[in-house]
């Protein structure tokens, strides 16, 4: 399907990340809602169908082909981790937390 649904579907939280699944709500905010669909011209064909009964209200869409993913460095990512004990805290990468098809790594 052109249409691949609503980000927060297209994946779940591990569960030995369970305690961490509000964390990562919070961090992806409203991203979590927007329509992942496979390429731009898929989202202009959504948003143009005047009869679309699911397009009754705004809509944010992600075309998986224009996603530039960002990746931490070692280095970001020890800094974090560092910051994050010197408070007693952790940190982990989404994508460590969470499991979806790889076809959808580029959307957590």
């Amino acid at each position: 399907s052109r249409v691949k649904g609503v980000c927060a579907k297209l994946f779940d939280v591990k569960p030995e990340y369970a305690e961490y699944a509000k964390a990562l709500e919070v961090a992806a905010g409203s991203r979590l809602y927007h329509i992942c669909v496979d390429d731009p011209q898929t989202a202009k064909v959504l948003m143009s169908d005047p009869g679309s009964r699911q397009m009754r209200r705004r809509q944010n869409f992600v075309p998986l082909s224009k996603i530039q993913t960002r990746v931490p460095t070692p280095q970001q990512l020890a800094g974090a981790r560092s910051a994050a004990a010197s408070v007693d805290g952790e940190c982990i990468p989404a994508l460590e937390a969470v499991d979806c098809p790889e076809c959808y790594t580029k959307v957590v």
